[in-house]
């Protein structure tokens, strides 16, 4: 018998076994069925469905025809699949346990989530074509909208000044925490304490996608809140457009000395302010700054 019919029949084994354990997902109450949840994503696009765990509950598995992956207590990994890649990480808002779900390549996976208890939960994910547009927090902007791909004249890039203005503080690592990310990594990254998270949106191949964000280094509080920056954008000298998505703690937020975060970029330096509260909008202005004063303008 082949490897893959022996891998669909366990898989389907596993999702009977589930489906006799008469546990509902949404609420772990014993004797009530959990019905399937139904995903669209598109070739690129991710997309958090929670789970009903705390974060420092027993371990869970996931399952799909090709692959299984056992995730413990706080652990976070992501795994590839035929049409998707599947993890188990903590993401913003609340910054706690969801099946996050990233599309690979068209075509319909079933993803099987077993938690402790006897919980579970089936997602079916149907994965159409390539990206087309922007993705905020996993869902496509409105094609209306200004900037967006039926916008008749989309705005270009802001100005970020014709000469890099001093900045001591100007994409070093002295006191700041760093994400690099890239195109190639779709599902984009949390920092190292997970109070930020970044994303590049360079999809010219002609262009270095790689983007890394320099963010203030403080002491995390025990909770966290997050606010959606959205996606900022800015003209390279090398003729790139460098788009990333950005979110950020709340608790970065008015800190005495430490107003900014920067982007670096092929070859360039970018400082984007950080909110003084969380009544204040962020700001999509950017300015080019470098921490050598010979190049200052």
């Amino acid at each position: 018998m082949r490897l893959a019919s022996i891998k669909y029949l366990l898989f389907a084994a596993l999702i009977a076994s589930l489906l006799s354990c008469g546990a509902d997902s949404r609420t772990g109450a014993a004797g009530a069925r959990s019905d399937a949840v139904y995903v669209t994503l598109t070739a690129g696009e991710h997309r958090n469905i929670d789970l009903p765990i705390a974060q420092n509950d027993a371990p869970c598995a996931v399952s799909t025809v090709s692959s299984l992956a056992i995730f413990a207590a706080g652990e976070t990994k992501e795994i590839n699949s035929s049409f998707v890649r599947y993890g188990v990480i903590y993401a913003a808002p609340a910054v706690r346990p969801v099946l996050r779900l990233t599309g690979a390549r068209p075509g319909v996976e079933t993803v099987v989530v077993q938690l402790s208890g006897g919980v579970y939960l089936t997602v079916i994910v149907t994965v159409t074509g390539s990206v087309n547009g922007d993705l905020i927090g996993g869902s496509p902007i409105d094609p209306d909208d200004p900037g967006g791909p039926d916008d008749p004249d989309p705005p270009g890039p802001p100005d970020i000044g014709d000469k890099p203005v001093y900045d001591p503080n100007a994409c070093v690592t002295n006191g700041f925490y760093v994400i690099d990310d890239n195109f190639q990594d779709v599902e984009g990254h949390f920092g190292p304490d997970t109070s930020a998270y970044m994303r590049s949106n360079i999809a010219n191949i002609a262009w270095d996608s790689n983007i890394r964000l320099f963010y203030p280094a403080v002491t995390r509080p025990a909770a966290v809140s997050f606010v959606d920056f959205g996606q900022y954008s800015f003209a390279a000298l090398n003729g790139a457009v460098v788009n990333f998505d950005l979110q950020m703690a709340q608790h970065l937020f008015g800190l005495e000395g430490k107003r900014y975060f920067y982007v670096y970029s092929n070859g360039m330096c970018v400082r984007g302010q950080i909110p003084t509260s969380v009544f204040n909008p962020p700001s999509k202005s950017l300015t080019w700054v470098t921490s050598n004063p010979a190049e200052a303008g």
